[in-house]
């Protein structure tokens, strides 16, 4: 099971029906952070790239795209390239109630480090 701690570090953050938007390219390098943080229906229109070049270090994760548990289901079209050392491209989280659902429509590349 991947944990987030209590305290991280976002680079964008959307909750109640905001939406992430955007075509260009953003590129995340913060060690064990979180790029695009998707909390209570927060939307992504974000159509572009995403290089996450960050590391996950000291048992912590850096994830491109994280989203809570909802009940609606989340379109995510972003491109997502990974190359940081044990980081997580995309992270769906749940519960004992709740799952997240993501239809995906992006590419995903990952490379090993």
């Amino acid at each position: 099971m991947v944990q987030l701690h209590q305290t991280i570090k976002v680079g964008v953050y959307a909750k109640r029906w905001k939406k992430v938007e955007g075509t260009g390219t953003y590129n995340f390098a913060v060690d064990n952070g979180v790029a695009m943080y998707l909390d209570n229906n927060g939307i992504n229109d974000f159509k572009g790239t995403l290089n996450m070049s960050a590391n996950s270090v000291s048992g912590k994760r850096a994830v491109g795209i994280y989203t809570t548990p909802s009940t609606t289901a989340r379109n995510i079209n972003t491109n997502i390239n990974v190359t940081g050392k044990d980081s997580i491209g995309m992270l769906l989280s749940g519960n004992a109630t709740t799952g997240s659902t993501v239809n995906y429509g992006g590419t995903f590349r990952h490379k090993w480090s």
